[in-house]
């Protein structure tokens, strides 16, 4: 009998429940008031608080008069208005500010629930944290491993950043204290891109000059990357710099910060932490090395991101100059890190941002000193910049044969490298159309005759009609002295055919053609 006594006044508060809704979206609040005063205060008590769902209603459609009556009516601590509050603070976007004070100025006792505090700081709502701060709050109550600065310091800067961290600041805020990463809460600023006025303002907060401070280094980095004033003030200061080998700040963040200093910086952090320099390096090096050989390929994406595109600056040479020519360990850890570069995404980031001029300068320099060649990089440099003097160069260097990097390999480069090859051998299906087109301007064969004849006839019109039926006797003579060089000689790669043939006391003119760099006909 009880059961279905509960039953029904369930049935009817929810029935009084949609009326009131109805009365909120229609701002009836003559039909609300009545409905609430008849309903008594028992209706917001209890297990069965409907409060909340009032306050969120009318916060929603805005009912100012609605949420005032309701404030007023039920002015009371309960679960009902924590929920609200913690709904108009998780929602501020959507909720204007009036009803955000109103609900903290009414009430007082819930504010001794630090939780709204903390969410006040994590939605970024400077008005919020300073009513609850008025009420007694304590700007540096702990959370776990976190206060409200830290929590407003680690979520995306904009300008309620600002007004919130000078708020907390104000009201105590110690922001000395470590948040659960180590990093306190000026270094959790430089780190999350914080605005200038933010970064001053806590370092003016945190540093004395008569005190010893220790910082991680790689706030010290990123400070130099933006060339902040801060870079400098820091090196006057009584500071020890340490390298965090923590798991939350990879390796690969220090190093390609580090790179990505402009020389000035870059020969300071060099000068005054020569061993932290040294340890970057090497933590990168045991790193690449500790995963399988099969792995490593994906490492260097997944642990190593854009540490290429660091490499691609105009000063590249000038930085690793200074690193070469420091200490013995030094020097040894900067060559194992070119040796676990890849040549191919080097090469690809440093013709975006350099001409022909400076690439194959910095390609030099990192030949001399361990960078890998792969077979992909032929295909790339011939792409960009055709038969030039980096790609000449790479003729005379060993490469990793297996490598398959290349989308769009080039029929032509895959000739000139395998010196084994022929075209009666050669599979032209893996080729793109108008890589194998390009062999017509050094080949005369039937089989690209044929080739030619399937193609589309948008391509067949870039061919001239006067396409030659048979080679030419510059033809047969180089391809008979090819077949006959590597024969003679058992050469058996790349690097052994075109050093020799460097060596042969016959014209540059004859070499250019036997190379396959002069072509022989204008047919494509």
């Amino acid at each position: 009998m009880q059961c279905g006594t509960c039953s029904m006044r369930r049935y009817k508060d929810l029935q009084s429940m949609g009326i009131l809704t109805n009365a909120i979206e229609n701002n009836d609040i003559k039909n609300f008031t009545k409905i609430v005063i008849n309903l008594g205060r028992s209706f917001f008590s209890g297990s069965n608080d409907y409060s909340f769902t009032l306050y969120a209603e009318s916060m929603k459609r805005k009912r100012k008069k609605i949420f005032d009556f309701l404030l007023s009516f039920h002015a009371r601590d309960d679960e009902g208005t924590i929920a609200a509050l913690e709904h108009v603070l998780k929602n501020q976007n959507s909720v204007p500010d009036y009803f955000v004070n109103e609900l903290l100025k009414k009430y007082s006792s819930v504010t001794n629930d630090e939780n709204l505090l903390f969410t006040a700081a994590t939605v970024k709502c400077p008005q919020a944290t300073k009513l609850l701060l008025d009420k007694g709050l304590d700007a540096n109550a702990q959370f776990g491993d976190w206060t409200p600065l830290h929590r407003a310091l680690m979520i995306d800067p904009d300008n309620r950043n600002e007004e919130l961290i000078t708020t907390l600041l104000c009201y105590g805020a110690d922001p000395s204290v470590e948040a659960y990463n180590g990093y306190n809460c000026f270094e959790l600023a430089v780190r999350n891109k914080h605005t200038d006025f933010v970064r001053e303002m806590l370092f003016d907060f945190t540093f004395d000059y008569h005190l010893h401070h220790k910082l991680h280094i790689s706030v010290l980095l990123q400070l130099g990357k933006l060339k902040s004033p801060l870079f400098h003030q820091l090196l006057k200061h009584h500071v020890e710099f340490f390298l965090d080998d923590n798991t939350r700040t990879p390796f690969s963040e220090n190093l390609s910060d580090l790179l990505q200093l402009e020389f000035d910086y870059f020969k300071i952090i060099f000068e005054e932490y020569n061993s932290i320099c040294c340890q970057i390096f090497e933590n990168h090096i045991l790193d690449y090395f500790k995963s399988e050989p099969r792995f490593r390929k994906y490492f260097l994406r997944k642990r190593l991101p854009d540490i290429e595109r660091c490499l691609c600056g105009e000063q590249t040479v000038m930085k690793l100059n200074l690193l070469l020519h420091g200490p013995a360990s030094l020097n040894k850890n900067v060559i194992d890190f070119i040796s676990t570069l890849d040549s191919y995404t080097v090469f690809s980031y440093l013709s975006e941002s350099s001409n022909q001029t400076e690439v194959t300068e910095i390609f030099v320099y990192l030949f001399i000193y361990g960078l890998r060649i792969k077979s992909s990089l032929f295909d790339r440099v011939f792409e960009e910049y055709g038969y030039c003097e980096l790609f000449k160069l790479l003729l005379f260097l060993d490469y990793e044969r297996k490598d398959y990097g290349v989308i769009h390999p080039s029929a032509l480069v895959f000739y000139i490298c395998e010196i084994n090859s022929t075209l009666d051998t050669l599979s032209l299906g893996k080729y793109t159309v108008d890589s194998v087109f390009e062999l017509m301007n050094y080949f005369v064969h039937p089989k690209l005759d044929k080739y030619r004849s399937r193609e589309v006839p948008s391509k067949k019109l870039a061919i001239k009609e006067n396409y030659p039926h048979m080679p030419s006797l510059v033809e047969l003579a180089r391809n008979t002295f090819r077949e006959y060089f590597v024969t003679k000689l058992d050469i058996r790669s790349t690097q052994q055919f075109y050093t020799l043939l460097n060596s042969l006391p016959i014209s540059v003119d004859h070499k250019k053609i036997i190379s396959l760099e002069t072509k022989l006909y204008d047919n494509y």
